[in-house]
């Protein structure tokens, strides 16, 4: 595949993802009641360079009076695409570490568990992927296409989760402390 080709056909992965990602929650998440989970990333952060390989966005969200600041994205070159998930927030840090569900581990599967990475003031959690036909199969693609927006919703309900048990803790200190 020549250059031109290749830097055409992943600048219109890269849309595809973007595209699945800002789609509001559809019938099936309002069934698994996991559409209050969801945050629209901000697209006015996107960072998309087919010619490099770099896809990334930004998510601001605002749970239980907390904000927190996350970033998901994309590096692929020759055979390789690396998913990451940045956590800038120290706040939200131990949500991941707290899982109940483990989800963390099996955001993409039983056999992908994610490189922890704490070097860069932040906490980054990255998967590599290798295929030799993302740009030959639609069928390859979905599975990021889709997958970053079910590890969306998985990373949203993991931290809802570790903030609401914040917040309960905190409504308990403070029962306790009017009725003493």
């Amino acid at each position: 595949m020549e250059q031109l080709e290749v830097w055409g056909k992943r600048k219109t992965f890269f849309n595809n993802v973007l595209e699945h990602l800002m789609r509001d929650p559809i019938d099936i998440d309002f069934l698994l009641k996991q559409d209050k989970y969801y945050i629209k990333p901000k697209k006015d952060s996107l960072i998309l360079n087919e010619k490099t390989g770099d896809w990334a966005i930004k998510v601001e969200g605002n749970f239980f009076n907390t904000p927190f600041v996350l970033w998901y994205s994309m590096w692929q070159v020759g055979n390789k695409l690396r998913v990451t998930m940045i956590l800038e927030e120290t706040n939200i840090m131990p949500a991941f570490v707290e899982d109940d569900h483990h989800e963390v581990n099996t955001f993409w599967g039983e056999n992908q568990h994610p490189n922890i990475d704490t070097t860069h003031e932040s906490l980054l959690y990255d998967w590599d992927f290798f295929n030799t036909n993302l740009y030959e199969s639609y069928l390859t693609q979905e599975v990021y296409v889709l997958g970053i927006r079910h590890m969306h919703f998985r990373a949203m309900r993991i931290i809802y989760d570790f903030l609401e048990k914040q917040n309960n803790k905190n409504s308990e200190k403070e029962f306790v402390k009017v009725n003493l």
